[in-house]
């Protein structure tokens, strides 16, 4: 592995040491669960860890910045989602699988 991905890795991993030593003090640290999440999707981390950071996130501190400015995103990337949907004639069928109107 090049020495800069061993250092960037290494430093992703004390960044998750440190955040989970911060949520072990208190466990609804806003900064700890930002960087939690921010690490272990560069680390490639399953998206159930990932999204339990993020309820925790979300849940205690829906007015913080970070959690603003990333509903926002989700809700706008939503209204795309099916505007697109509604453009090409598509919809999700019981199984979430992608199909033709009227088909």
């Amino acid at each position: 592995m090049p020495r800069r991905r061993r250092h960037d890795r290494a430093s992703l991993v004390m960044m998750m040491i440190f955040s989970t030593q911060a949520l072990g003090k208190k466990s609804d640290d806003a900064d700890a669960l930002i960087n939690l999440i921010t690490c272990s999707a560069h680390m490639g981390k399953d998206d159930k860890e990932i999204n339990r950071y993020q309820q925790l996130l979300y849940g205690a501190h829906p007015n913080h910045p970070y959690v603003v400015n990333m509903k926002a995103k989700e809700a706008e990337f939503d209204r795309l989602a099916a505007e697109y949907l509604e453009k090409e004639g598509l919809e999700e069928d019981a199984e979430g699988n992608l199909v033709k109107v009227g088909n």
